[in-house]
């Protein structure tokens, strides 16, 4: 099951759910890790070697900067966003550039 924005992105409900954990925290990385896998399926490019961590950092940087992007089942999440941000950011520097 996802939670659906209407742009079309889906978060697991177990990461809304650990919103208020650390962004580090070894269960937000594993579901950070399924949103990665999950985005990159949607992107199609899921088989594509290059890992996008410029791209999926930018994506961290867009569920911030874009208030539509805070919008969770009809209501204002900022801090899920940063949330969001900051995990994904300490995924990208910690797995994906550490892989280059």
């Amino acid at each position: 099951m996802y939670f659906y924005s209407r742009h079309n992105f889906y978060f697991t409900p177990k990461l809304f759910a650990l919103r208020n954990e650390l962004p580090s925290s070894n269960i937000v990385q594993k579901e950070i890790e399924n949103h990665y896998r999950l985005i990159r399926i949607l992107w199609g490019t899921s088989n594509n070697p290059n890992n996008q961590a410029e791209e999926y950092s930018g994506l961290g940087e867009l569920y911030v900067n874009d208030e539509r992007y805070t919008i969770i089942e009809g209501e204002k999440q900022p801090e899920f966003a940063l949330f969001l941000k900051n995990s994904t950011e300490y995924f990208v520097n910690n797995n994906l550039l550490k892989n280059l």
